[in-house]
């Protein structure tokens, strides 16, 4: 079964659906499409030539509207899971896949959409991996401008995507 992500709300629904899956021998994956994307693969493939010598840092600035009709579940108060959830998790994913595990994550989240509490549209995200490189991430659900750039940070250059857009 595969999953887009988050794979649930809660973390009782996932763990149900991991004991469901394993129960009746099924496997269970979460997808994330980054990894299939051209540009994130040319990022990859840079990265493991050696061609920006060893990694140091890496960013991801991610601004948009979210311009979804009121009918859509992310502006849902009984569905959303907020924008850190629901996008930030590509680049939580991104960041694993090229650097290894996140060690520690410090952050702040904000709800600014009067109409819709609780659920946080902005985001400010710094992470360590395992290989001691340092990641951030700025996010924003209620950007007048759209923009998107990641990038790494080489001991012998630097490499970046970026576009008019969130992705």
């Amino acid at each position: 079964v595969l999953c887009e992500k988050p794979i649930a709300r809660t973390l009782a629904e996932a763990r149900r659906m991991v004991s469901v899956a394993r129960e009746t021998g099924r496997v269970l994956a979460t997808g994330f499409n980054m990894r299939l994307r051209p540009s994130y693969q040319y990022l990859n493939e840079v990265l493991r030539q050696g061609r920006i010598g060893d990694p140091v840092s890496y960013w991801c600035v991610r601004l948009g509207n979210l311009g979804v009709g009121s009918d859509n579940w992310r502006v849902d108060p009984a569905e959303s899971v907020g924008m850190t959830v629901e996008s930030l998790a590509h680049e939580f994913d991104t960041i694993r896949w090229l650097f290894g595990e996140i060690e520690s994550v410090n952050g702040r989240l904000r709800c600014t959409n009067p109409n819709l509490p609780g659920i946080d549209d902005q985001a400010s995200v710094s992470l360590n991996t395992t290989s001691q490189v340092i990641a951030t991430i700025t996010a924003s659900w209620r950007s007048a401008i759209g923009y998107g750039s990641r990038g790494i940070v080489g001991t012998k250059g630097c490499v970046e995507m970026r576009g008019d857009d969130i992705w």
